[in-house]
């Protein structure tokens, strides 16, 4: 036995419905449920024109951006931690896109800077001189630094 009835206003993506609950109360909803959706599954309306215009809204997204890109936008935007992130760019005059290039510049620079040559450091040196010094075994012969044996032997 189903707790609501409904009726199709809106076809097409995303459908919105008039819903008639149990207790006799009537919401509309928006439904986006569909192959690619990753957001919110269905949003509740207390008026008709709202849920039309949030219908309208998420479709012409979905047409321009697709209906993945819609989706995760949408959630972001209506969660709490979207509008957290906002107010503390905010003061600083940047966007969460902006913070987002930011970091993914700063991980590629570290990334080129990891892949360069390092030198290594004596672990029972580790603050002794350029490096070079901590790999030298006795009698002026280098080490190798993962055996800590000398080439010599």
């Amino acid at each position: 036995m189903t707790s609501e009835k409904s009726s199709l206003i809106r076809d097409g993506f995303p459908k919105v419905r008039r819903v008639v609950r149990r207790n006799g109360t009537v919401a509309y909803r928006v439904d986006c449920r569909t192959k690619g959706w990753l957001g919110q599954q269905t949003y509740e309306y207390a008026t008709r024109t709202e849920a039309l215009e949030k219908a309208r809204v998420i479709a012409k997204d979905a047409e321009t951006q697709g209906v993945g890109v819609t989706s995760a936008s949408l959630h972001l935007a209506h969660s709490d931690e979207y509008a957290e992130l906002t107010q503390k760019l905010a003061p600083h005059g940047k966007t969460i896109r902006d913070a987002v290039d930011y970091y993914l510049q700063h991980l590629e620079e570290n990334r080129l800077r990891e892949g360069s040559l390092r030198l290594w450091r004596n672990p029972a040196n580790p603050t002794g001189g350029s490096g070079l010094t901590g790999m030298m075994g006795t009698g002026g012969t280098p080490s190798l630094p993962w055996t800590g044996r000398s080439r010599a032997q």
